[in-house]
């Protein structure tokens, strides 16, 4: 009896990209930046957030889930080439488990038996016990992906900031568009600028963001959604 075993030994390969990082003074990215006008800074490796930098002041922003920060338009807009974001990969290797065969030689048997009439006698025995196991494992991790739910600012500020009765201080509000549900008013230094949504959204007065159409009041009593 002849046996031959067969081991496979399970390998696990995994490639990570390092992950990019702000530094914690976000003002940092603004130092470039001309400091009498809002401009926006996109957050390396991080598609979804940018930095919002007046007088050389940075605040950071989020856009809605889904959206990434397109810096060539300055809006939140659908994800594309134009940003390369920080991923990790895991890769595993399958396991194949072969279990050996084993086959047994037949026997024969002959037994001659010889009178006046020759008789003969084979009587033969063959045992064939084959037995074949193949199980194959695969296994394959997936990294989780937690997105957390944005402040949704898409900028489109106007080139001639006015002072706005509603902007009483410098401080930064927002407030609804009297005529357009998609658009709202931004305080920032004591001026108003109008904003607009990306394609699809519109602004909400009691969250003071972008959202869907059923979540926002201006919709609710407008037929502009």
């Amino acid at each position: 009896m002849k046996a031959v075993i067969t081991l496979a030994l399970l390998f696990h390969i995994t490639v990570v990209t390092p992950r990019a990082t702000i530094g914690d003074d976000i003002t940092q990215a603004c130092k470039d930046q001309d400091p009498t006008q809002i401009t926006f800074v996109p957050v390396p490796g991080d598609c979804s957030k940018y930095i919002e930098c007046y007088n050389e002041v940075g605040t950071l922003f989020q856009c809605p889930d889904g959206l990434w920060w397109h810096p060539a338009i300055d809006e939140c807009d659908y994800p594309g080439s134009y940003c390369q974001p920080n991923t990790t990969t895991t890769t595993t290797t399958p396991s194949t488990t072969t279990t050996p065969t084993t086959t047994t030689a037949p026997t024969t048997t002959t037994t001659p038996s010889t009178t006046t009439t020759p008789t003969t006698t084979t009587t033969p025995s063959t045992t064939t016990t084959p037995t074949t196991t193949t199980t194959p494992t695969t296994t394959t991790t997936t990294p989780t992906t937690t997105t957390t739910p944005s402040t949704t600012t898409t900028p489109a500020p106007s080139p001639d900031p006015k002072p706005d009765p509603r902007c009483i201080d410098d401080s930064t509000e927002l407030w609804p568009h009297p005529a357009d549900c998609a658009k709202y008013i931004e305080c920032f230094h004591g001026n108003s600028y109008e904003m607009t949504c990306p394609p699809g959204l519109y602004f909400s007065s009691s969250s003071k963001t972008c959202v869907t159409a059923d979540e926002s009041e201006c919709c609710k009593t407008s037929s502009q959604c």
